[in-house]
């Protein structure tokens, strides 16, 4: 009998599945098409594979991510335009008052806003310092934060046509 293949297990770039971009609750996978390229090439560029902690999100992951963080003052902390995003806030989320009146100041805060992640967490690369890995990326990604456990890069600007 062969063996069953994990959902997503699908190679999607050189040395990228699909599975790698996913929301860890759910399974959902809607990525900016030009993601995994950019990924690989910022791993040409670095000489080294790249892990990618976090890339799609449902809202509640996303939650799930700012409670661990941020405990009780998670409404307040929580990033309302993540680029990490494919879903909007659930009904039990706009349920909290500070949640609902941050919400109320986007533009255009409809599930729309979040249907395509163009983000993903990479963890350190072991031979290059978070800055290190941020000036490495900078030619490949339109954003990209530094934080200890590595960078967030993201296509914020990179419209899904090109």
């Amino acid at each position: 009998m062969g063996e069953t293949m994990k959902s997503n297990e699908i190679r999607i770039a050189p040395h990228f599945l699909l599975s790698e971009f996913e929301d860890k609750a759910t399974g959902l996978v809607r990525i900016h098409p030009l993601l995994p390229a950019r990924l690989e090439e910022l791993r040409a560029a670095v000489g080294s594979p790249l892990i990618i902690n976090s890339a799609c999100r449902t809202w509640p992951e996303h939650e799930r991510i700012y409670r661990g963080l941020y405990g009780n003052r998670w409404p307040s902390e929580i990033s309302l335009t993540s680029r990490h995003l494919i879903t909007g806030p659930t009904k039990e989320a706009l349920a909290d008052p500070i949640l609902a009146d941050r919400i109320k100041d986007l533009e255009n805060p409809t599930d729309e806003t979040y249907r395509t992640c163009c983000a993903a967490d990479i963890r350190r690369v072991p031979h290059l310092s978070p800055d290190g890995l941020k000036e490495a990326a900078a030619p490949f990604f339109d954003f990209i934060k530094v934080y200890d456990w590595g960078v967030h890069v993201d296509l914020r600007q990179t419209p899904l046509s090109t």
